[in-house]
C-alpha cells in the first residue's frame, strides 16, 4: 500500500471513528496485519466482501513482510531518533 492510499484511507475516517494505526517497529506489526488480512480472505470467501478486496488483501501481506523487514533492518534506531514536538 503506497503512504497516499494510507492517507486517503485515514482521510475517509468519519469525524470520531476509532482508529487503531501500528507501525512496522512494533514486535507484533507482521503478526497483526496478516491477522487482518486472513480475516479480510475469510470474509470474501464468505461473500460478505467484494472480490475486489482480494488485492488489498495481497498489499496488506506485502506490507507484513516489508514491516517486519524495516524492523530488522532498524531495530532499535526509533528509540534514538529526536521526537518532533507537537
Amino acid at each position: 500500500m503506497a503512504d497516499d492510499e494510507l492517507l486517503s484511507c485515514l482521510d475517509r475516517a468519519m469525524p470520531g471513528e476509532p482508529m487503531f494505526p501500528l507501525l512496522g517497529r512494533d514486535p507484533s506489526f507482521g503478526r497483526m496485519v496478516r491477522a487482518w488480512a486472513d480475516e479480510r480472505e475469510r470474509a470474501i470467501d464468505a461473500g460478505d466482501r467484494p472480490q475486489d478486496d482480494r488485492l488489498q488483501v495481497a498489499e496488506a501481506r506485502e506490507l507484513a513482510e516489508r514491516g517486519e523487514k524495516w524492523r530488522r533492518e532498524h531495530m532499535y534506531e526509533w528509540r534514538r531518533a529526536p521526537v518532533a514536538a507537537p
